[in-house]
């Protein structure tokens, strides 16, 4: 049974507060990797999250919330996955332009509503369809791609975006009485140690680079991402896993704001109506979830 047109209109709601949220930590993240090697930043915002999810737990129902689980697999497939999309990110942006890794990153709803249909059963009507297809649209609109080879590269930027699509079909199956903290205990204690291992042996001097002024940019970007990571899980709970996916292509227009104060980006006229595109496609697949449960709401009644 579908939910109801309040709890939809609120679940697309936390949903494109998690996607601007998580823009905001992106671009602190940029800020600090123009100063230290990607692995170490990635090593130091894990390590400030854990320190964050501690300090924080007492005020959630204390540090039992954070591990206690009925789903302890599901938990630690998500961890997998979740160290997959950043390791996957890091190899296909080292190989290939952002842009481009960044447009098949967004084919991800694409792979969410597959996986939704096959393991919870979602239905992916043409309406759905048509939204996430005109939504990936707008992307190629501001990309305006070229013909690209299929190399490791973009492989990698695929495996990122199917891995994340795993990430969050998982948050379905995890037991409903599982906290939200649970959900970015998880992830922590699986990517964490495999971060860090991995800048030790690739980095031969792994924290050559510490410098204090680029901390409070390391501290937002874990802050950030940290309520990210719980927006998701809780707005999962109340949508469609499909619904989810299509307003991923609003991390887009957060990303163009951010970039514009931050780091003086004007987006070219490509870039705006591809926007419009994106954030039109959007808000017709809300229109559509509330229509939808309207009808279901007068046949039964």
């Amino acid at each position: 049974m579908k939910a109801p047109a309040n709890v939809i209109l609120k679940g697309a709601l936390i949903t494109l507060s998690a996607y601007a949220i998580i823009a905001l930590g992106d671009a602190f993240l940029k800020l600090a990797t123009q100063h230290h090697p990607l692995l170490y930043v990635g090593t130091v915002v894990n390590l400030i999250q854990i320190v964050v999810i501690l300090v924080i737990a007492p005020f959630f129902g204390g540090y039992k919330n954070l591990y206690r689980t009925k789903s302890l697999m599901p938990h630690l497939a998500r961890g997998v996955a979740s160290t997959i999309v950043y390791l996957s990110f890091i190899y296909a942006i080292s190989h290939m332009e952002i842009a481009k890794t960044y447009a098949f990153y967004l084919t991800q709803p694409f792979f969410l509503a597959l996986f939704a249909h096959m393991l919870t059963h979602e239905k992916i009507g043409r309406h759905r369809i048509g939204a996430l297809i005109c939504g990936f649209c707008g992307v190629l609109i501001i990309l305006r791609p070229g013909f690209t080879a299929f190399d490791l590269a973009v492989l990698a930027a695929l495996s990122c975006a199917i891995f994340f699509a795993c990430t969050n079909i998982l948050v379905k199956i995890i037991d409903k009485t599982d906290h939200w903290m649970s959900f970015v205990f998880y992830i922590l204690l699986v990517q964490t140690p495999i971060i860090i291992a991995m800048l030790f042996i690739l980095e031969p001097a792994p924290f050559a680079s510490f410098t204090p002024t680029t901390l409070p940019h390391m501290t937002i970007t874990a802050i950030m991402f940290t309520a990210a990571l719980a927006l998701f899980a809780i707005a999962l709970r109340l949508i469609d896993a499909a619904l989810f996916g299509g307003l991923e292509y609003s991390v887009l227009i957060w990303g163009a704001l951010f970039g514009y104060f931050m780091f003086a980006e004007v987006p070219d006229i490509w870039t705006a109506l591809g926007a419009l595109v994106i954030v039109a496609s959007g808000l017709y697949l809300v229109y559509r979830e509330r229509k939808a449960k309207h009808v279901l709401v007068e046949l039964q009644e």
